[in-house]
């Protein structure tokens, strides 16, 4: 009776604990700020999933190609605006954080003038010139609305960001459903759902913010601030587009739209887990960035890898189940007469990519932390090297099989010498962020 009474009051006290723990986490930045890129992942995979089972093979190859190109012109902006927003936001305090968001949404503007030349070239290159307006209109207004969430996501706001999210991610999702409930889904409605809910989403945002219009001056400052503390991220995202886009242009050129189609399918389904592999390196820079600067590496290692793992523990079910069951997977979300089905195995591989792509944003979230964005650049480098010498040869050779194998090597390159370059810093246990480094890049 003794033991028994003491087992029940042993499992009421386990209860209790894990209680505590489970409220803790609903408390915590990290529970809002993984629901909240859930969300953001939901909308964008139904978005996809809407558009790949209404538009043709040809038409949805058209939409994977641009959209990438969206992608790969917002990573630009993320790099030279966005990223020293969240680094210098992170360690200001409200009225800072607003006059940083006014200056940053001019920015976000005046980047949109050579940025939209881009976007007009991969219009035409696909054929469809008439689109640029609409490509550029998304491709704005979403980075004006990106800058505005990450705002709030700087101070670990996350669910001030959620409601317009919603209205952002999920906005877009009604918008393409309706029109499929009434008719035909065409390119530009596709565009125009991007950049209508966005912009809904960022006055929301905007409303929250509140930012500040810098004067002339103090764009000039900041600006000359922005290009100090991201130039080297700026140039490891102008790599990219020799990773990641370059496979769909590659496969396009050689294999046809219809291979580029399949190729963003098997992306669309993974990429499901890139807002939970966003929200850790969100979470990550600003953590390790202040725990740098009170105690050095270790201290940052140890502060952001919990979010690391937090993030592995969400992506892993998930993961298994594409790897277990791709054919069962493909049916639910294109249909059982997708073609994407006669590359179902190659599934399984684009699975294990992808977790060595969950890695290297963990080493390059890390190193961006540390404020050593040449050390993330030069990680950017072997991936693009590896891009160059063997993925790109291979999707060009074997299709989207090459692609699948292309895009894993190249990225375990990245993650291997990433890891190098972390090592290394660790080796020195010396703050690499301080005040009087702020603003500059300290070598690696």
């Amino acid at each position: 009776m003794i033991a028994a009474a003491g087992d029940v009051a042993l499992s009421h006290e386990q209860k209790s604990t894990w209680r505590r723990r489970l409220d803790a986490l609903r408390r915590g930045a990290g529970f809002w700020a993984m629901a909240d890129q859930g969300l953001v992942s939901l909308g964008n995979f139904l978005t996809v999933i809407l558009l790949a089972r209404r538009m043709s093979l040809i038409e949805f190859g058209a939409f994977a190609v641009l959209f990438e190109v969206i992608l790969f012109l917002n990573s630009i902006g993320a790099s030279l605006i966005i990223y020293p927003l969240c680094v210098k936001g992170a360690v200001g305090d409200r009225d800072e954080l607003r006059r940083l968001t006014g200056a940053s949404l001019i920015m976000t503007l005046l980047l949109c003038v050579p940025l939209g030349l881009g976007a007009v070239i991969g219009a035409w290159a696909v054929g469809r010139i008439s689109l640029a307006a609409w490509v550029i209109a998304a491709m704005l207004v979403w980075q004006l609305q990106e800058t505005l969430r990450r705002a709030l996501t700087s101070h670990m706001r996350f669910l001030a960001a959620l409601p317009g999210d919603v209205i952002s991610y999920l906005g877009q999702v009604v918008y393409l459903a309706w029109f499929a409930w009434h008719g035909h889904i065409t390119l530009e409605i596709a565009f125009a759902s991007i950049a209508i809910s966005s912009l809904i989403g960022a006055a929301l945002q905007w409303m929250q913010v509140k930012p500040l219009a810098p004067s002339l001056k103090q764009l000039i400052e900041r600006s000359r601030e922005f290009w100090r503390t991201g130039y080297w991220a700026t140039l490891s995202n102008l790599t990219t587009f020799l990773t990641v886009p370059s496979f769909a242009w590659v496969l396009g050129i050689f294999q046809g739209l219809a291979a580029v189609a399949i190729f963003q399918s098997f992306a669309n389904l993974l990429k499901v887990a890139n807002p939970i592999m966003n929200t850790v390196a969100n979470l990550m820079i600003p953590a390790g960035s202040k725990a740098n600067r009170d105690g050095g590496v270790a201290l940052a290692w140890r502060k952001s890898s919990v979010y690391a793992l937090q993030g592995a523990a969400l992506l892993l079910p998930y993961f298994l189940v594409l790897f277990l069951a791709p054919h069962l997977v493909i049916r639910l979300a294109y249909g059982p007469q997708s073609p994407c089905l006669e590359y179902a195995n190659m599934m399984r591989i684009y699975v294990l990519g992808y977790g060595v792509i969950y890695l290297s944003q963990i080493t390059n979230a890390f190193l961006l932390s540390l404020h050593a964005s040449r050390s993330a650049f030069m990680a950017q480098l072997s991936n693009v090297g590896a891009c160059v010498v063997l993925g790109l040869p291979l999707a060009a050779v074997a299709g989207i099989c090459g692609a699948v194998w292309g895009n894993l090597a190249a990225t375990a390159a990245r993650v291997i010498v990433g890891v190098i370059l972390i090592a290394q810093l660790a080796r020195r246990e010396a703050p690499l962020f301080n005040d009087t480094k702020l603003d500059g890049m300290v070598p690696s």
